[in-house]
């Protein structure tokens, strides 16, 4: 929130999993994602977790941010996609699921 005008100027979700902490979604002015990124960070410390997983689109504000939630932080590339299977047969959508890897995300069941 802008201190001033108490305006939602951005939003982050973060979760624990296993023995890291995961960034999952960001939105918002890049000038917010520092101070949320130190927050996602102090809570995984707290939890005594000292790995995270940040799974937003990278840019030059993510980057010059990340090191806000762990002071090493090292950027690993990952490939992955979304799936919304509409027209897909049954079978299809099982192989897609179940795969090794694959993640229910709650905030696009919609």
């Amino acid at each position: 929130m802008d201190p001033v005008s108490g305006a939602l100027t951005g939003w982050i979700v973060a979760e624990h999993a296993g023995d890291c902490v995961e960034v999952r979604e960001f939105a918002g002015a890049d000038a917010c994602l520092e101070p949320l990124l130190a927050a996602v960070g102090s809570r995984g410390l707290a939890a005594g977790l000292s790995r995270a997983r940040v799974r937003i689109p990278g840019s030059p504000a993510v980057a010059a941010a990340l090191p806000a939630l762990l002071a090493d932080a090292r950027q690993v590339t990952e490939h992955a996609g979304m799936a919304r299977p509409l027209h897909a047969t049954a079978a299809s959508v099982r192989a897609t699921v179940s795969a090794p890897g694959s993640v229910h995300w709650y905030g696009d069941s919609f």
